[in-house]
């Protein structure tokens, strides 16, 4: 496949990326892991970037607030999961301006590691925040597991968060993934939970229940053959050397692919240009970023065609958006410290 690759900006320990929209015009996000580091606001074009918050770093993740320019990141979780002061900050342009921003902290919810926006039966936004574990005393106890947090949105940065645990036992709590901002997937050792908010009010707890028990790290969901039912592509296990694609069925995961990759960490899947495509970015082997495509009916194990994209730089994050038809994938290549755009053919 013909790709071109253009590096968007340079920034050591780069591990989150997103798509947002600011002003009504679309702008890439580029976060770093690393104590000190910034978050940059980018431009597709590589016309240049901007820096929306210097410090203080350990961003896991950027969400866009409902209905306005607003942020939140997770911020404070540094590298090796020195994360005991982890923090969500609420981000806003200083007077509409895209070059200044005001940052204050929201919450500090130890050891989060995932964010995104639920609604529940009114159609309130609630932030849900899920957390990697509840403590460590050393870089592999996992013997206090994690938990998924709700809070209401207050409606201005001046008001406090109310923040309760909805679901807790989760061991390595990784992954998350929401639909349509009703349904929430979180993936953990202990497999992967649906959280359903559509009965949800504050308070309560949404209905939940396991749909896999198969130790579980990232995950990323769409219905890519069409057939009103979504296929689900998995990372196995904890940071794992396995792919798999699922279809959701009956409250379960019938398993149509699997396949060997290394220290898994990026994970994407959905159609490109009509076809149903799957991103993988390794961290281990040779760091490569690969693509999955399918163009046979019922998505036949044997027809899955693997390009790689590109070796060395060892994605952490990928977002997909599209130039007109063209897609591009918005790589965060962790190993060479680059927010790195590839436009595909």
């Amino acid at each position: 496949m013909k790709t071109e690759k253009r590096v968007l900006a340079s920034l050591e320990g780069i591990y989150s990326t997103s798509v947002v929209t600011l002003g009504g015009r679309q702008y890439l996000i580029g976060a770093s892991e690393n104590v000190g580091k910034a978050t940059l606001l980018l431009r597709a074009d590589g016309s240049g970037s901007s820096v929306i918050c210097d410090a203080p770093g350990g961003v896991m993740n950027v969400v866009q607030m409902p209905g306005s320019d607003e942020l939140l990141s997770i911020t404070d979780f540094f590298p090796i999961f020195k994360s005991e002061g982890a923090s969500v900050y609420r981000l806003t342009p200083a007077s509409g301006r895209l070059d200044a921003w005001e940052r204050k902290k929201a919450l500090t919810i130890p050891f989060v590691h995932r964010i995104g926006i639920v609604r529940g039966a009114s159609g309130r936004p609630f932030l849900l925040a899920s957390t990697l574990c509840e403590s460590k005393a050393y870089q592999d106890d996992w013997s206090k597991p994690g938990s998924v947090y709700v809070t209401p949105i207050p409606a201005s940065p001046a008001q406090e968060w109310s923040l309760a645990p909805v679901f807790s036992g989760l061991t390595k709590n990784h992954g998350l993934f929401i639909q349509d901002e009703r349904v929430a997937y979180v993936a953990a050792e202990e497999g992967i939970v649906r959280l359903d908010f559509s009965k949800y009010s504050d308070g309560g707890r949404p209905e939940s229940d396991f749909i896999s028990r198969v130790p579980s790290s990232d995950l990323f969901m769409a219905d890519i053959d069409g057939d009103g039912v979504l296929e689900a592509a998995v990372i196995e296990p904890f940071h794992g050397d396995g792919l798999a694609l699922y279809k959701l069925r009956d409250g379960g995961m019938e398993n149509l692919y699997r396949d060997a990759i290394c220290f898994g960490h990026a994970i994407w899947i959905g159609t490109l240009r009509g076809v149903p495509s799957m991103l993988v970015g390794n961290r281990g082997g040779k760091k490569e970023l690969l693509l999955y495509r399918n163009r046979s009916k019922g998505l036949a194990a044997s027809a899955w065609e693997k390009t790689v994209i590109d070796e060395g730089g060892g994605p952490t994050q990928v977002s997909v958006l599209f130039e007109g038809d063209r897609p591009c994938v918005l790589s965060a290549n962790h190993e060479t410290g680059e927010a790195v755009l590839y436009r595909l053919a």
